[in-house]
């Protein structure tokens, strides 16, 4: 059966200014063109994010679907559903019973449809605003977190989601952006939609953990969702009695929930619940605060961390990188996709002097991955490489600019050279920011680095 596909567009960015070339009224579309013949052709690789790649986890993307999709049905949520507007409130009515509103209502039905979920995110301009549009702004809408939380809440096994930031880059999206994406906390251009949009995922929410509880198998997901569920949909906390506790987690007893030797065991339930009470109940129970966390990779709680990292993770702190021989400012770049907060970061960092010119030296594993990638990189040519391949031997010597060419950063990149970073100082390769630039597809970085070269 052909696979459907569903891609998603950044709303704001599918108007842009049209005064450059590399930013013109054809970019979206010829990403969304260029990414997915890549995708069909094998040269362009779904790969994991920066984390997920350093603690090996296996990918989502199989062999079959890159055969299938180009045999597959595009769903384009943008341009397929028309909506129907209240004049009074400029809201969407979903009390209009005509074909047009029902359509709009049938997204979750669309997206538990689809076999492949892809959020087209490169980086562009707003035409009216001059914002900069990426995939950090799709995760801040109102409408795509309910898309994106519809595509978490799927009954289907795969409920992955590819994020295409270049027509030469794709990645799976980082867990931690999946289930701690709230639809309450979004943007929305009309806010009484923040209401029903809120109202139909704790309903969709609901169902879910529904549909979970009489699924053995899937015990730990069941945990998962009752933990979250509160959280997700805007509630405070819940501060769980013992017996609502055991009843809703599914435990015989206190004992029980501080020895369970699964993969979602009591203490863990406790801290992504948010429960300090529940918490000293279970330590009191001797529960084992030093566990570690094992099988549960699939919601970003890596192979090795312990419930005080989970605590941690679960308020969005950044990953812990031994090795990475790289600091704070080079981070604010690499993981600023999808934060919003990156720039306010590096602002910060520069303020308290942070070097914007200090060069990466990765050690320890990373380093050894650095040396393998480089080792690849100089059989297949950089270009050929894919883009983990590319960072990864890159990485040695790289600046912050460096990083911030390569993500496709325009902000931070026109704040680093704002404050005297060095456009043309090379990684231990040689390539310099704005070749790395070009190379992962940001041909708009790569335009900004050479006009301030040619100064």
């Amino acid at each position: 059966m052909p696979v459907l596909t569903k891609v998603l567009i950044v709303e704001d960015a599918v108007n842009f200014h049209t005064e450059r070339e590399d930013v013109s009224k054809q970019k979206c579309p010829s990403v969304l063109r260029d990414g997915l013949r890549g995708l069909v052709e094998g040269s362009l690789k779904v790969e994991h994010n920066f984390v997920a790649t350093i603690y090996g986890v296996s990918l989502d993307w199989s062999e079959s679907k890159r055969e299938a999709l180009h045999q597959g049905y595009l769903f384009l949520d943008l341009c397929s559903l028309p909506q129907i507007l209240d004049l009074g409130t400029g809201s969407v009515d979903f009390t209009n019973t005509s074909d047009a509103s029902l359509a709009v209502q049938s997204i979750p039905a669309y997206v538990e449809r689809c076999d492949l979920f892809i959020a087209l995110a490169p980086e562009l301009t707003h035409a009216d605003s001059g914002a900069h549009c990426n995939y950090t702004t799709w995760l801040t809408r109102g409408w795509c977190r309910a898309e994106l939380w519809y595509r978490t809440l799927s009954n289907r096994k795969n409920t992955s989601v590819i994020v295409m930031l270049s027509a030469v880059e794709a990645e799976c999206m980082f867990y931690q952006n999946k289930y701690q994406t709230r639809i309450v906390d979004g943007q929305f251009t009309v806010e009484e939609d923040r209401a029903v949009l809120t109202r139909l995922g704790e309903e969709a929410t609901d169902k879910k953990i529904k549909h979970l509880r009489s699924r053995p198998d899937d015990l730990h997901w069941y945990r998962y969702f009752v933990a979250l569920r509160n959280r997700w949909v805007g509630q405070p906390n819940r501060t769980w009695t013992v017996p609502d506790f055991l009843e809703h987690f599914m435990f015989d007893s206190l004992a029980d929930a501080a020895i369970d030797g699964s993969h979602m065991f009591g203490l863990l339930c406790a801290v992504v619940a948010g429960d300090c009470s529940m918490v000293r109940a279970l330590v009191s129970a001797q529960a084992d605060v030093n566990r570690q966390v094992s099988g549960l990779a699939d919601m970003g709680f890596y192979p090795g961390i312990t419930p005080l990292m989970v605590a941690a993770i679960s308020e969005q702190s950044g990953p812990v990188t031994l090795g990475a021989g790289f600091g704070p400012l080079h981070a604010a770049g690499l993981f600023s996709r999808g934060n919003p907060e990156a720039l306010d970061m590096a602002r910060l960092l520069i303020m308290q002097r942070a070097d914007v010119n200090v060069p990466a030296r990765p050690t320890m594993l990373f380093g050894l991955i650095c040396g393998l990638s480089q080792s690849r990189a100089n059989l297949c040519g950089f270009d050929a490489c894919p883009a983990r391949t590319r960072f990864f031997a890159s990485l040695p010597g790289l600046t912050p600019l460096g990083i911030a060419a390569s993500v496709g950063s325009e902000t931070l990149v026109n704040l680093l050279l704002e404050h005297r970073a060095e456009p043309e100082q090379p990684n231990g390769r040689g390539d310099v920011p704005r070749y790395l630039a070009l190379a992962n597809g940001h041909k708009h970085v790569y335009a900004l680095l050479e006009d301030t070269f040619s100064i």
